[in-house]
């Protein structure tokens, strides 16, 4: 079982999905890694 206090709620990850679909910067989006701050990065 997960302890849910820990998880990357469904507001953060719909904020992150509004910046990118609103972004009008010259740069280029490839790739998003999203992870919670109390876990390892993927190796």
């Amino acid at each position: 079982d997960l302890d849910r206090s820990i998880l990357i709620s469904p507001q953060e990850i719909a904020d992150l999905i509004l910046y990118l679909l609103q972004h009008r910067g010259n740069a280029m989006i490839d790739e998003i890694n999203v992870r919670r701050v109390t876990n390892q990065p993927w190796k």
